[in-house]
C-alpha cells in the first residue's frame, strides 16, 4: 500500500475577493471528495485571491493505481472549473 499526495495549484483570474475564492474552492472540493472518496483541502495560497492551491490524498494498492487515481482527480478538477491548472506536484509515500 502506498498514500498519493497531490498538490495542485490553479490560477482563477476572475476571483477579485477572498469569498469568490472559497465559493469556487468548496465547489472544487465537495466535487473531489464526494465523487472519488478521498481527502482534499485548501492547503496553500489561502491568502491570494487569484491562486487555489489543494491538497490531496488517498490509498493505492501501487504505484498504477496511484497514476490511475492521480489522473481522475486531475480530470475532476478540470471538469468542475474554469481555472487553469499551474502545477501538480505528485509524491508517494
Amino acid at each position: 500500500m502506498v498514500v498519493l499526495y497531490l498538490m495542485i495549484t490553479l490560477h482563477a483570474p476572475w476571483c477579485d475577493s477572498l469569498n469568490e475564492k472559497r465559493s469556487e474552492v468548496r465547489k472544487l472540493l465537495a466535487r473531489l471528495r464526494g465523487n472519488l472518496n478521498l481527502s482534499a483541502c485548501e492547503s496553500h495560497m489561502q491568502d491570494r485571491h487569484r491562486t487555489i492551491g489543494l491538497t490531496v490524498a488517498s490509498l493505492a494498492f501501487d504505484h498504477a493505481q496511484g497514476d490511475s487515481i492521480a489522473q481522475s482527480v486531475i480530470a475532476a478538477v478540470e471538469s468542475t472549473t474554469d481555472a487553469e491548472i499551474t502545477q501538480i506536484d505528485k509524491e508517494y509515500r
